[in-house]
């Protein structure tokens, strides 16, 4: 089993390579540097048919033009966020050098829609706040959450951004915080936590 985190980008964006190595993958949140994540691809000998955005901002969508032309894989992001891929003022990639514009989404995601992967089945949790279309991927049987930014190891995701909203994302922390307390957490940025810790972490955010 493959879980292998890469921090890329000007705003250090975990970019999450899961699978099973000489078999299939997937890409969650390619921000930047796409030829790095592509030459970790190659080294695990992975097929890659989807790259999964999180949520629509640019540090978790730069690398999705790269990777889909040199991939044929296709992009899914919730049905909320899809405009924000090819709109720089939504994606927030206004105010940089060089703005980012992915390909449109081949598909959108809905809640309780599930993922599977080599030995990953995981199931799509909408946790609007950061985004409106903000998702977290819950596995059950393995004991993890890739929750994007909806929560971090210390602290949770802006709502001071175009669509975010603060009553909604503490909706979608409680939504997580009722997972087991020993679900492993993979955040969009910084180390990995658990809801456990979280919660002792996190608790005015509550």
């Amino acid at each position: 089993m493959i879980i292998d985190r890469i921090e890329l980008g000007i705003n250090k964006t975990n970019c999450y390579i899961i699978g099973k190595r000489d078999d299939e993958g997937i890409i969650i949140d390619p921000g930047a540097k796409a030829d790095i994540i592509l030459e970790k691809i190659e080294k695990y000998g992975l097929e890659i048919k989807k790259i999964i955005n999180t949520h629509g901002h640019f540090d978790h969508i730069g690398g999705n033009a790269f990777l889909k032309n040199n991939l044929k894989a296709d992009i899914y992001i919730h049905r909320n966020d899809k405009e924000m891929l090819t709109d720089i003022n939504k994606n927030l990639s206004f105010y940089l050098d060089k703005k980012i514009i992915s390909p449109p989404a081949d598909d959108l995601l809905s809640e309780g829609e599930i993922i599977e992967v080599a030995c990953f089945k995981m199931k799509v949790i909408h946790t609007p706040g950061h985004s409106p279309g903000s998702i977290s991927l819950y596995d059950e049987n393995l004991g993890l959450l890739f929750s994007g930014d909806t929560i971090f190891k210390f602290g949770v995701g802006r709502t001071d951004l175009y669509g975010s909203n603060e009553k909604q994302l503490k909706d979608s922390i409680n939504k997580l915080l009722n997972l087991p307390e020993i679900v492993k957490v993979y955040p969009g940025h910084g180390e990995e936590t658990s809801i456990k810790d979280f919660r002792k972490n996190n608790w005015y955010y509550i």
